[in-house]
C-alpha cells in the first residue's frame, strides 16, 4: 500500500513537472555573428528558435532569433527565408537550423535533443526508492 502511494507521488510529480516545464515561454538568442548576440524572450505563439549561417559570398554572416509564429501554417525552416533571400544575393551558401528543445538552443550549429522529463522521472523512482 505505501508503495503505491509513493508511485503515485512520483507519477503526480511528473506530469506537473511536464505540465509546468510546456507552459514556460521559450527563450532564444538574438544577434550575428562574434558575440554580438544576447538573449529575448519570445512570443507565447513561437515554439522554435533559429540560427542561420551565410557561409561564402561577397560577405558571410550569422542570424539568430526566434522563429515564426505556430499560428499560419509554415514550411520547413520557415524561420530562415528572408536570411536565405539575402544570403543566395550575395552569392553565399544558407545554412538554416532550428530547434525547440531548449532555451537558448541557438548558441552552437549542433543542438542536441534532450528532454528534461527523461531525466527526472528515473530521479523521482531512486528517491522514493531510497525514502522507503
Amino acid at each position: 500500500m505505501l508503495i503505491e502511494f509513493k508511485l503515485c507521488i512520483v507519477f503526480i510529480l511528473y506530469f506537473c513537472f511536464d505540465f509546468c516545464e510546456s507552459r514556460q515561454l521559450l527563450w532564444c538568442h538574438q544577434g550575428g555573428a562574434k558575440r554580438n548576440w544576447g538573449p529575448i524572450q519570445c512570443p507565447e505563439t513561437t515554439t522554435e528558435c533559429f540560427k542561420f549561417d551565410c557561409i561564402g559570398g561577397q560577405d558571410s554572416f550569422v542570424a539568430r532569433g526566434c522563429g515564426v509564429s505556430t499560428y499560419p501554417r509554415g514550411l520547413r525552416n520557415e524561420s530562415c527565408f528572408q536570411a536565405m533571400e539575402a544570403c543566395q544575393f550575395l552569392g553565399g551558401e544558407p545554412l538554416c537550423n532550428t530547434c525547440n528543445n531548449k532555451h537558448m538552443c541557438n548558441s552552437t550549429r549542433k543542438n542536441y535533443n534532450l528532454n528534461l522529463n527523461i531525466l527526472f522521472l528515473p530521479l523521482m523512482v531512486i528517491i522514493s526508492i531510497i525514502i522507503r
